[in-house]
C-alpha cells in the first residue's frame, strides 16, 4: 500500500512539475521572435508578447477556423476543470500543511491520494481536450502535436488566476 502511495505521490509531482513548464517553453525566448521583432525594437516600439494560446496555435499550425474551435474547446474545458483545479490546490494546501506539521506515513498517505487523483483528473481533461484539437488538425500535421501538449497544459495552469499550478507564470 505505502509503495502505491509513493508511486501516486511521484507520478502526481512529476505531472505538477511538467504543468508547471519546468523547461524553457516559458521564458519567450529564441525562435523566430528575434527576426520579426527586430524592426519594432529599432523604431521604439517594444514587441507584443504572444500569449500561450497563439504560441500553442502556431506550433500546431491551426487554421484561423482551427483556431476558433480549438479556443471554444479550450474555453469549455476550462470550465470543467475549474473544480478540479481547486481541489488540486486545496490538496497541495493540505499536503504540505502536514508536511511542515511533521506528519508523515500512515498520517499524510490520504492527503497524497486526494493530490494524486486531483492531479490526474486534471490531466484526464487536459489530455481529451487535446485529442479533440489534434482532431480539428490536419492528418499530415497531427504527428507533430505530441510534443505540444506541454503548452496545452500551461493554458490550463492560467486557470483559476494560475492557483493551484505554476502560480505567478
Amino acid at each position: 500500500m505505502l509503495v502505491r502511495v509513493v508511486c501516486a505521490s511521484m507520478i502526481a509531482a512529476a505531472l505538477a512539475s511538467a504543468q508547471m513548464g519546468g523547461g524553457m517553453g516559458g521564458m519567450g525566448g529564441g525562435g523566430m521572435g528575434g527576426s520579426r521583432n527586430s524592426g519594432m525594437a529599432e523604431s521604439g516600439m517594444s514587441p507584443r508578447r504572444q500569449s500561450r494560446f497563439d504560441t500553442f496555435a502556431d506550433k500546431l499550425k491551426l487554421g484561423k477556423d482551427q483556431k476558433a474551435q480549438a479556443q471554444s474547446l479550450i474555453s469549455a474545458a476550462r470550465k470543467d476543470a475549474e473544480p478540479v483545479l481547486q481541489a488540486l490546490f486545496e490538496a497541495r494546501r493540505n499536503l504540505a500543511g502536514s508536511l511542515i506539521d511533521g506528519q508523515s506515513g500512515d498520517q499524510i498517505a490520504p492527503l497524497t491520494r486526494k493530490y494524486a487523483e486531483a492531479a490526474a483528473q486534471l490531466a484526464a481533461i487536459e489530455a481529451k481536450t487535446f485529442a479533440q484539437i489534434v482532431a480539428l488538425m490536419k492528418p499530415k500535421d497531427q504527428p507533430r502535436a505530441g510534443p505540444n501538449f506541454e503548452l496545452l497544459a500551461e493554458i490550463f495552469g492560467q486557470a483559476s488566476g494560475g492557483r493551484g499550478r505554476g502560480e505567478g507564470n
